[in-house]
This record gives structure tokens, C-alpha cells and sequence, in this order.
């Protein structure tokens, strides 16, 4: 049986407020990984927190941290709807209808949010690829 969740997202400071059926309350950034039933790092592996791993050498585990800053600030530029839509879907890992339930839009609203999201993003980031 799956237990009831919800999650908020406050657009002014990009954090997440995620509660559980029990009444407990976790506060979660925006960049965090670690916000979803999927474990840490939520569907897509934690993409913004680069984990120190023993498998980096010291001048890898900088230039990780120095992409998941550039991420971050990008994320930073988009409008709060895409915004929302992209750290309730890639950073907290909810599915297309757990976001649009979370924003109280229909998840092709979400879809169309992700999609001008990425395509902002991508500009955006252009130059780490």
C-alpha cells in the first residue's frame, strides 16, 4: 500500500516542503537530492549534488562541484512555474501527475513547463557540453 505524500514548493526560495500521512515534515532545497519515495537522489541520481566519491580524483570532484553550482544558478533564472516544474520532476523525482497535483495544474501543463524548462536550460548551459 503506498503511503500519502505531499509536496510543496515555495517559489521564492526554491525550497520543497514535502509531508507525510503520518504529520511529519521535511524541508528540502530545491537542489537537494534525497526528496523522493525513490531513494536518494530521486529518479534521475541526484544531478545537482555531485556526492564526494572515492572514485573522483581531487580535480574531478571540483569541476563536479563547479557544474552542479552552474546548474543550480541556471535553474536560479528560470520563471517559477518552469522552476517548480523542474525541481519537483528531475530533483525531487515525482511523476508527471505527482508535480501537476503538487502545482494544481493538469500534467500536460507540467509536460509543457518541462519542455521550456529544458530548452532554457540548454541554452543556458550550452557551454558545460
Amino acid at each position: 500500500m503506498r503511503s500519502s505524500t505531499s509536496i510543496a514548493f515555495n517559489s521564492r526560495n526554491g525550497s520543497l516542503l514535502g509531508s507525510s500521512a503520518s504529520g511529519s515534515t521535511s524541508a528540502v532545497t530545491g537542489c537537494a537530492s534525497g526528496a523522493s519515495r525513490a531513494g536518494p537522489g530521486g529518479r534521475h541520481g541526484g544531478l545537482i549534488e555531485p556526492a564526494d566519491s572515492p572514485e573522483l580524483q581531487p580535480d574531478e570532484q571540483v569541476e563536479a562541484r563547479d557544474i552542479a553550482a552552474r546548474i543550480r544558478a541556471a535553474l536560479a533564472t528560470l520563471p517559477a512555474s518552469q522552476g517548480a516544474a523542474a525541481t519537483l520532476f528531475y530533483l525531487a523525482g515525482l511523476t508527471h501527475r505527482e508535480t501537476a497535483a503538487a502545482l494544481g495544474i493538469e500534467p500536460g501543463a507540467v509536460k509543457n513547463r518541462l519542455h521550456k524548462a529544458r530548452g532554457n536550460l540548454r541554452r543556458e548551459l550550452y557551454q558545460l557540453w
